[in-house]
């Protein structure tokens, strides 16, 4: 990838990204990955390891936004801030479908979810994996063209990505929905004493977190380089880096749902009495 601008016309920035701004946004984001990583390694959870892969990729982006505030010609840079804050929330979707397992399994859901639960995680991972080529891809080669018909191929290309996204994680919300549903239906008391009701309602918070500033990013790619959203870095800061700050502040409290140890006898309305042991 060359140094250089495509042709000396060609303007990678339309604003000069906040110095202040960019410092204050990467300060924050190294102060609530710094918790996850100590609940991390106290709580060995797996499940939070793609928030925190995810938050070190919003860091680094930030930290090349800080620089281009005196570089704005430099493509290299431009284009790994671009790529990082692009696609770092979908390495923290994988957390989604990790944590709604564990719900599932912790209130002994799995006769109530959609079955075959294996089958259907993988399904969502294969997805966040073709969403992240895809983007990649595309947000990869933008800022390498000067010529306005393949900046706009290239933006079309991360728009299918984005837009695949969206409907993703608008699946994993039927997906929730449906399981809340049917756990009302049918409660038992290890569902109660698990508070899962709340863990659902803060999932779908999140959710819809990671939904809206998704969709912002498609407005975005989907608007002319010299339209209000894309001269405007405030919205950047409130409805991307606001939406995944909340993200990450808000699924700390997931680290307080245990993975089930012990068995435990069960009986619900569909579902006959029967013993279930899973460590996780």
């Amino acid at each position: 990838m060359p140094d250089v601008l495509p042709s000396p016309n060609y303007e990678l920035w339309c604003y000069t990204p906040s110095f202040d701004g960019n410092i204050i946004l990467a300060v924050i984001y190294c102060i609530l990955l710094g918790g996850h990583l100590v609940i991390l390694l106290r709580d060995v959870a797996n499940f939070g390891i793609p928030l925190l892969i995810g938050g070190i990729l919003e860091i680094i982006g930030y930290g090349c936004r800080i620089y281009s505030h005196y570089n704005l010609d430099n493509i290299v840079v431009y284009t790994i801030q671009l790529v990082l804050i692009l696609v770092a929330p979908l390495l923290m979707a994988p957390t989604l479908y990790m944590f709604l397992g564990r719900l599932i399994s912790k209130v002994y859901g799995e006769g109530l979810a959609i079955r075959p639960q294996n089958w259907l995680f993988t399904g969502f991972f294969i997805c966040n994996i073709i969403c992240f080529l895809i983007q990649c891809i595309g947000a990869g080669l933008l800022p390498q063209e000067s010529l306005s018909n393949q900046v706009q191929r290239y933006s079309y290309i991360v728009f299918a990505g984005l837009l695949f996204q969206s409907v993703i994680y608008l699946l994993v919300v039927i997906l929730a929905l449906l399981l809340h549903f049917r756990m009302r239906k049918s409660v038992n008391t290890l569902g109660s004493r698990t508070h899962w009701q709340a863990y659902l309602i803060s999932f779908y918070v999140i959710t819809i977190l990671l939904l809206v500033r998704t969709l912002l990013r498609v407005i975005e790619f989907a608007a002319q380089p010299s339209e209000y959203i894309n001269t405007q870095e405030w919205i950047l800061f409130v409805f991307d880096a606001g939406c995944i700050l909340s993200v990450l502040a808000l699924s700390f409290i997931w680290y307080n749902l245990k993975p089930r140890l012990e068995p435990v006898y069960i009986e619900d309305l569909e579902y006959p009495r029967r013993n279930i042991f899973q460590l996780k």
